[in-house]
């Protein structure tokens, strides 16, 4: 999951994991989102899948919207791999 406009290293880390993803026999699912809605529902269909997770690389997107992301990943019991340390500190920046 990442913002189109973000960042434009995001493209590359999606082309990293879908490469990964052969050799493990997972399918990568591209979400690019622009709003808080769209990140809910793309996570929302994520945890209806068996073995659903995310991988999110780090940006300012995913920084300012980073509660709703770990409240969702944990309501849809997804894994989540987190491009930054920093996104799980949800006290900083408000």
């Amino acid at each position: 999951m990442w913002h189109p406009e973000a960042d434009p290293i995001e493209e590359a880390f999606y082309r990293v994991a879908e490469a990964a993803a052969q050799k493990f026999a997972v399918e990568v699912v591209a979400a690019p989102v622009r709003q808080s809605d769209e990140i809910e529902r793309i996570m929302t269909m994520l945890g209806r899948e068996p073995g659903g997770g995310l991988i999110l690389p780090p940006n300012s997107f995913t920084t300012v919207h980073r509660k709703l992301i770990i409240n969702l990943a944990a309501r849809n019991r997804l894994s989540a791999i987190y491009g930054s340390r920093s996104i799980l500190n949800t006290n900083a920046f408000g």
